[in-house]
């Protein structure tokens, strides 16, 4: 009966924290990529990073967050297919449960990959997000320099609801790296 109580006792507490960790999460508005890297850095499961509307250039946009399963970090447009991410920019994620929604990459270009679930070969995604995004003609200065769309690393994340068009430089649009593991990703309801 008393290791019920305790267990009963422990459940109790480990919800009303749980709970009290999301109920702290905020909404914050950013506008640049130095306002971008400094929210991410300091986000906490909940929060939601919403970009500025507007065209966004040669940026490096890295998010390395945690969230959970119920209260991801979400990365979102102000208004979804008004961020435009041009030039010579990517985007990578890294991390656990985060969430990126309504970004739209357009005639822009970098020499490995526009979207990549990792941060570096050390640091890969799990149990991530790439949704309602947009990846239309995005082709580099040299037509013959071969990059990926989307480069899928880690384990069970998904890429839906995504439109992917106009590639007409080489390489992959979207591939799925397989480390160790079977990687379980999700990848459904996209526009190719």
């Amino acid at each position: 009966m008393r290791a019920r109580l305790i267990a009963a006792t422990w459940s109790f507490v480990f919800i009303v924290l749980a709970t009290c960790s999301t109920l702290r999460a905020e909404a914050y508005q950013v506008s640049n990529a130095d306002d971008f890297h400094r929210r991410v850095k300091a986000a906490k499961p909940g929060d939601v990073i919403v970009l500025t509307s507007g065209q966004w250039s040669d940026v490096e946009l890295v998010v390395d967050a945690s969230g959970s399963p119920n209260a991801p970090v979400t990365i979102r447009a102000e208004d979804p297919g008004k961020v435009i991410i041009t030039g010579n920019s990517r985007l990578r994620i890294a991390g656990e449960h985060v969430l990126v929604s309504g970004l739209c990459f357009q005639e822009a270009w970098h020499k490995s990959a526009l979207i990549e679930f990792r941060r570096d070969s050390k640091r890969a995604a799990a149990d991530c997000r790439l949704t309602d995004c947009q990846i239309v003609k995005c082709t580099p200065p040299d037509p013959k320099l071969s990059f990926k769309y989307v480069s899928i690393y880690g384990l069970r994340n998904t890429v839906d609801r995504c439109r992917i068009e106009g590639k007409t430089n080489r390489g992959a649009t979207l591939v799925v790296w397989l480390g160790e593991g079977v990687g379980e990703h999700i990848i459904r309801k996209n526009h190719f």
